[in-house]
């Protein structure tokens, strides 16, 4: 496996998935007020589509939890995930603006240049249909993956982490940006999976935090922490898919950031 964290595999520097991680949380750190508000911009129309055909309850989760005693109401749980269900094309379609605009971001400040918050979401909605459609591939992908015991899911789900990035920065098509991220973590999907895990356990714990301190202020509480949570998540993700593509090319193809950034010039 260490191998397969650390690698060159075309005269680039080493890979090193805790490079990573680290480089994730530096370049979100420092962009922190940028990505989140580019995050909540983001969800802030979806979770109002949400709240006015579902109701605040099913898209908080508000009643899930009795702030006293912390125990789980059933029926207000089924009703939360029966609305995150329902709208999953408006949580598809979010999701892939927002992670095509802090992504170009994100490449761009690796790079040392500053991109307005404007210019992100716009460089994501020029990329609309490409990301939208390779999302939905992905996700269609992922689960019948995931139906056949789960783990061929996972595996799907490594090999398409970059597609974003890959559309972003090399202005592929959905179906070219898919092979285009198999062809760049070949080699590389013990050492992916130990960081996004990591990763993913960090930003659960935080994204619960959140919640259950809102639920507790309240609907409008529960309905800011949802947003909070939508929005750092969202950031703190495509900050991870920016710096492992770039990590990935710097390793493989001895490509440099400069290079990299250069496309969007």
């Amino acid at each position: 496996m260490s191998s397969d964290i650390e690698s060159a595999v075309g005269g680039g520097k080493p890979f090193s998935i805790g490079s990573v991680i680290g480089e994730t949380f530096s370049l979100y750190g420092g962009n922190f007020l940028k990505f989140t508000v580019t995050g909540i911009l983001i969800y802030v129309p979806v979770l109002a589509i949400m709240v006015a055909t579902m109701g605040m309850a099913a898209v908080t989760g508000s009643g899930a939890f009795d702030p006293n005693s912390a125990i789980a109401d059933p029926g207000a749980i089924g009703a939360m995930m029966t609305g995150l269900v329902t709208s999953m094309f408006f949580m598809l379609l979010a999701f892939s603006v927002g992670s095509g605009a802090i992504t170009y971001g994100a490449i761009e400040s690796k790079s040392g240049n500053d991109v307005g918050l404007g210019a992100m979401i716009g460089r994501a909605l020029v990329k609309i249909i490409p990301l939208v459609l390779a999302s939905i591939v992905m996700t269609v992908l992922i689960g019948i993956g995931m139906i056949f015991l789960i783990i061929p899911g996972i595996i799907i789900a490594l090999m398409l982490i970059v597609t974003w990035p890959v559309i972003l920065a090399e202005g592929l098509g959905p179906i070219e940006a898919l092979g285009r991220s198999r062809e760049l973590t070949k080699g590389h999907k013990w050492g992916i999976f130990g960081g996004y895990l990591v990763f993913y356990i960090i930003s659960m714990i935080i994204q619960l935090v959140l919640i259950m301190v809102s639920i507790a202020l309240g609907e409008i509480g529960a309905l800011i922490g949802t947003l909070l949570s939508y929005a750092i998540l969202l950031a703190l993700s495509s900050t991870f898919f920016a710096s492992l593509y770039t990590n990935l090319r710097e390793s493989k193809e001895g490509v440099s950031i400069e290079q990299m950034a250069a496309v969007f010039e």
